[in-house]
């Protein structure tokens, strides 16, 4: 955090100024660019990664559980132009491209590949960030911005209040790495006795943990997603799997981050040859990609207005603010 009276203009050259800054391109950090950028405000998204999606093109969980409104609406809408969902389950390829678009189609300026490593602040208000590009550190200013980082990377180093983790030790839960499978024959395994009496694979797992097959990574399939608007039928499809995951996680730290990456690796090396050879429809698969972001589930969190709890939602309290709209299971 450095005080706007104690910044100077040569550590940070300005590189613009902005009625928004939006720090973070994942799904929300678009939704929040487009909707600025489309009420006429000048708008800067700035993302650490080469695509916008986050998670959803960049960790290959190509699941968006958007409630269909509004840009949510949109997304499927133009996802649908290119051939790049079914159902819910999307390209993301072509998810890349759409957010791309809809980006520049609202006239927001956008930085990709370029990391926030300072904020600027006069008195409790934020009025700059520093980023880091290929010339060196850069200064943007700005009269609003919005952390959409995943991490609150942006209210962290604001000095604003943050919670990581569980209280006792701010560990995070598990983290996964994404992959997906080539090679498929898609059809056999759909209609194998294995897809219809144990969909998540528990009974096979617990026989092969049981035999020493395979080691203790995880005791069920997650989820896997057949790949939509690519080759199908015939050993061509093409699937994303949720199977390898970290444990003990503490994803605020780069060099536990290092160590989930490699041990995601690993891990996607010894299923995806467990796989090949214990499930129907996979004896041709073979490993196409990993995932290039690691599925971190929670890391830092924003202190609110209001806590949500799990009480809140079991009794499904209704909020007058409402900011989100969930459909998924909890």
């Amino acid at each position: 955090m450095i005080k706007l009276s104690e910044f100077k203009n040569e550590y940070a050259p300005l590189f613009g100024e902005y009625d928004v800054v939006v720090v973070g391109g994942g799904v929300a950090g678009v939704g929040a660019a487009v909707a600025a950028g489309r009420a006429g405000a000048k708008t800067i998204l700035i993302e650490n990664t080469s695509a916008l999606g986050g998670l959803a093109t960049m960790g290959l969980v190509n699941i968006p559980l958007d409630f269909l409104s509004g840009l949510g609406q949109e997304l499927f809408d133009r996802l649908g132009e290119v051939n790049g969902y079914w159902h819910r389950i999307t390209d993301p390829e072509k998810h890349k491209l759409v957010f791309d678009r809809m980006v520049k189609d609202a006239g927001c300026d956008l930085l990709l590949v370029t990391p926030l490593v300072d904020v600027i602040v006069d008195g409790d208000t934020v009025v700059g960030v520093i980023v880091h590009t290929k010339e060196g550190r850069r200064s943007i200013m700005g009269k609003r911005f919005i952390d959409a980082s995943g991490d609150s990377d942006l209210v962290y180093f604001a000095g604003g209040e943050v919670e990581v983790g569980r209280e006792r030790d701010h560990m995070s839960m598990g983290c996964s790495l994404e992959f997906i499978l080539g090679g498929v024959n898609y059809d056999k395994y759909l209609a194998s006795e294995l897809r219809q009496n144990d969909p998540q694979w528990i009974l096979m797992l617990s026989d092969a943990l049981a035999e020493g097959k395979i080691p203790d990574i995880d005791n069920h399939l997650n989820w896997m997603t057949h790949l939509p608007g690519r080759p199908e039928h015939g050993c061509t499809d093409e699937v994303s799997i949720c199977f390898a995951h970290s444990r003990n996680c503490f994803p605020t730290k780069n060099e536990d981050l290092t160590r989930m990456y490699l041990e995601g690796r690993e891990q996607v090396r010894i299923l995806a040859e467990f796989i090949k050879k214990n499930i129907p429809g996979f004896e041709n698969s073979y490993l196409s990609y990993t995932g290039s972001l690691l599925g971190v589930r929670e890391s830092r969190r924003m202190a609110g207005r209001v806590l949500l709890t799990g009480e809140d939602v079991a009794n499904s309290r209704y909020a007058e603010e409402q900011i989100a709209v969930c459909a998924n299971s909890i």
